[in-house]
């Protein structure tokens, strides 16, 4: 149940910047197409989910503080 609630929260973070990117970006920049834009969507949402696993290990399952020794390990 928590992967579908990453999932649903991830796509709901991705889905919103989309919207601000296509809004506010997406006029100025030539290179920036629809195709384009879904694409920064897909990769922020996976992002988010990976993000939102990681923290929930860390303070949930692990009891340990979210410090750089998650990125020297």
């Amino acid at each position: 149940m928590t992967g579908i609630a990453f999932c649903v929260i991830a796509a709901f973070i991705a889905t919103n910047l989309e919207s601000v990117i296509g809004a506010t970006m997406q006029s100025q920049f030539e290179w920036l197409t629809n195709e384009v834009v879904n694409i920064i969507n897909t990769l922020i949402g996976a992002i988010a989910a990976i993000l939102l696993a990681i923290v929930w290990y860390y303070i949930v399952i692990s009891n340990q503080p979210i410090g750089m020794s998650f990125f020297v390990s």
